[in-house]
């Protein structure tokens, strides 16, 4: 699985991982319905990845507590950033393709929809 691997880059230091047992791996699998944390996607137990909530190069901890279901693509995207920050830049994509290809006056409804929810 994806979320097991190490990975260290030209002049930084490897972060070692833990590697969860399949029952732990199924318990955050069913934490989570079986959704991923990030987007909602519907996932099959074997497809999912485990992220970690605040980043080991953050100084999150390797554990069940800091970890979340997600689907690869949605982990790959968030990488190393925090819950806010990642939050932040799906709301600036979000806006930035609604302006793109919608009129002002949908993108003010949605804006407006957005802030009855925030």
């Amino acid at each position: 699985p994806y979320d097991m691997e190490n990975t260290a880059y030209e002049g930084s230091t490897k972060i070692r991982r833990r590697r969860f047992s399949d029952e732990k791996r199924e318990i955050i699998y069913n934490k989570s319905g079986g959704h991923c944390e990030l987007c909602g996607q519907r996932l099959l137990l074997e497809n999912m990845t485990l992220d970690h909530i605040v980043p080991l190069s953050m100084g999150g901890e390797d554990s069940m507590e800091n970890l979340q279901t997600a689907c690869y693509a949605c982990n790959q995207f968030k990488s190393n950033i925090l819950p806010d920050d990642f939050m932040d830049r799906i709301i600036k994509i979000f806006l930035y393709q609604t302006e793109k290809k919608c009129s002002k006056d949908m993108k003010l409804k949605i804006i407006h929809k957005l802030v009855e929810v925030l």
